[in-house]
């Protein structure tokens, strides 16, 4: 039974790490971040912890959200080490300049782990002043845009700057590869999806799997300005494919956003009225 979200603003150069080694499980929290209003789902399969990771930040001006997520090989208890060591390592890394200086520093690191440590990541800037939103693929399924203008859902692809080049691969693979940078506009109305594997290989009782084309269809009939309705709703849907209550696949983990406003006022303003917010607020609840 999915209980009542927990609520998480990050308000002023704050971070956010959350995964599934510690207790989010079944779970849904509602996260505020600059410029969007998001839902995070996550699910380990066959135990309380497992390898999928997230982590959210918001800069000091609060203008610039950013969030990764990574989904450590293999799945449940048996990888709970490893998500647990590239936890600490991202917390490390989350305020590099730029999302694919981050995937070059950690691919190192997994690299030297070895192959029990690949790790396919999505990370992502947003601005909530422009509505520029920035993204970085490593190994791992694209990003899906609803185009509020266009009413429609759709993959945005990986960029990649050299095709004779190893590009965007897994981290750990080869420390030859290197992180393209995507961009998109993600104005107010727009909404995104980033999930792992889990989703889209969900098992259905024919054998097949849920697959993207499945993913892209049910979006079409959902709420792209609810993201807790989403997540929810997108987690039935894989339950009532698989037969699986709850799921026993694989770790599973979904993060929507929904672009809900503008973040207006000069920047010295802006960093402090957040200060001024932050300390109003009180500290985050213990990070999971």
């Amino acid at each position: 039974m999915v209980e009542e979200p927990n609520e998480i603003q990050l308000i002023c150069s704050e971070v956010w790490g959350g995964n599934v080694r510690s207790g989010l499980v079944n779970e849904i929290a509602q996260v505020h971040l600059p410029g969007l209003r998001c839902a995070l789902y996550t699910h380990p399969c066959g135990g309380p912890t497992g390898g999928d990771l997230v982590y959210l930040s918001a800069c000091g001006a609060g203008r610039i959200a950013r969030v990764l997520v990574g989904d450590v090989s293999g799945h449940g208890e048996d990888v709970s080490h490893i998500g647990a060591w590239l936890h600490e390592s991202i917390r490390r890394h989350i305020n590099s300049r730029t999302p694919s200086r981050i995937f070059m520093d950690l691919n190192a690191l997994v690299d030297a782990r070895g192959v029990e440590a690949l790790t396919t990541a999505v990370c992502m800037d947003y601005n909530g002043n422009s509505g520029e939103l920035t993204f970085c693929y490593a190994g791992c399924h694209p990003i899906v845009h609803y185009d509020a203008q266009e009413k429609r859902w759709k993959e945005l692809p990986a960029p990649c700057s050299d095709s004779e080049a190893f590009r965007n691969a897994i981290l750990g693979v080869t420390t030859d590869t290197g992180f393209d940078i995507g961009k998109a506009m993600l104005p107010k109305g727009d909404a995104l999806l980033i999930y792992t594997d889990g989703v889209i290989e969900t098992p259905g009782a024919d054998g097949g799997m849920f697959g993207v084309e499945r993913l892209l269809a049910w979006l079409e009939g959902a709420d792209p300005m609810d993201p807790d309705a989403l997540v929810l709703g997108l987690a039935a849907e894989l339950e009532a494919f698989s037969g699986m209550h709850p799921l026993q696949h694989d770790d599973v983990t979904m993060l929507a956003a929904a672009a809900e406003q503008d973040v207006r006022g000069p920047l010295l303003w802006n960093m402090a009225a957040n200060r001024v917010r932050r300390m109003r607020r009180g500290p985050l609840p213990a990070e999971r």
